[in-house]
């Protein structure tokens, strides 16, 4: 992709847009909801029916301090909100708000990945949600609004529609939070145990992966659009590199198909950001993702791989 095409037919440099379509990204204000290890657990706890707050004490094996933290976060951002079933005293259970309801393809397709690339993981990992169609366990499929057919990463391409800026703006910031990842890469636990929730949350790990997705394939091209420290990248690559995430090929590195199976995740949480969050915070202005095939934007659907019902 040394060059791309505006809808005018301009030309555009390749390395220009990347950088832009990696700093305006959607996934940053995204992970700033998603990236706390305890928000998905919470969310995929209340998703079928509400919850009290013992209840989820209980269940997820978390401090009350912890968890009346995040319950106050989250409804604050307007995933969840609280119903009240007694006075004296106060005492409320936790349901999904329709914000939060929508991230059940998020939830299904990050499990999705796990189920099919994880190996030698010892904790075991939740039960397969169901759907609403059929009642079998719950595995989806990316599919193009417009024609139907599947949406994959080779399947798509960004479209420019606007003049980029006259410089790139920084890299955004997102709330971060403390969790085993970077410890794993001096550790003896395996990095193929590592989930895909894990790998997202990490901010480096998900920013490298989605420079690769974007097309950004050497070493020093994604510490400049990054600006990420040498030795960090360094830590992160082999991480990967582990993980059989991506792999060196001479100077550059390549996404694997471990790697390549993130993407529908990613798409998920991306279209749910688009869809749900504040407008100032969405940056991705001035371009969208074609669907090649169909020649529409490429807005997606879930469907059910067993049914074929769609999922909202």
């Amino acid at each position: 992709m040394s060059e791309l095409r505006m809808s005018s037919g301009r030309s555009v440099p390749g390395s220009l847009f990347k950088a832009y379509l990696i700093r305006t990204s959607i996934m940053y204000p995204v992970l700033d909801i998603l990236g706390d290890p305890w928000t998905l657990a919470i969310i995929r706890s209340i998703i079928n029916r509400p919850k009290r707050f013992v209840c989820l004490a209980e269940e997820l094996k978390i401090s009350r301090a912890a968890l009346s933290a995040r319950l106050d976060r989250l409804e604050e951002q307007g995933c969840i909100t609280r119903r009240q079933y007694c006075e004296t005293p106060p005492r409320y259970e936790y349901l999904l708000t329709e914000m939060g309801r929508a991230l059940k393809s998020t939830l299904v397709l990050l499990q999705q990945w796990n189920f099919e690339w994880l190996e030698g993981r010892e904790q075991p990992l939740p039960a397969p949600l169901k759907c609403h169609h059929c009642n079998k366990d719950l595995k989806l499929t990316v599919v193009c609004q417009h024609c139907s057919k599947s949406l994959s990463l080779d399947s798509m391409r960004p479209l420019l529609f606007q003049q980029l800026p006259e410089e790139i703006p920084p890299l955004q910031s997102y709330r971060r939070t403390r969790h085993a990842l970077v410890s794993k890469e001096s550790s003896s636990v395996s990095a193929l145990s590592i989930t895909a929730e894990e790998w997202l949350r990490d901010r480096w790990s998900s920013l490298i992966v989605g420079a690769f997705l974007f097309g950004v394939h050497r070493f020093n091209d994604v510490q400049s659009i990054l600006d990420i420290a040498p030795n960090i990248l360094a830590g992160r690559l082999e991480l990967l590199q582990q993980a059989g995430i991506l792999c060196r090929v001479d100077e550059a590195y390549k996404l694997l198909a471990r790697g390549v199976a993130l993407y529908p995740a990613i798409m998920a949480m991306s279209d749910w950001g688009r869809k749900w969050l504040p407008a100032d915070q969405v940056k991705e202005v001035g371009w969208r993702m074609l669907h090649i095939p169909c020649g529409n934007w490429a807005d997606q659907r879930y469907a059910c791989l067993e049914c074929g019902g769609h999922i909202d």
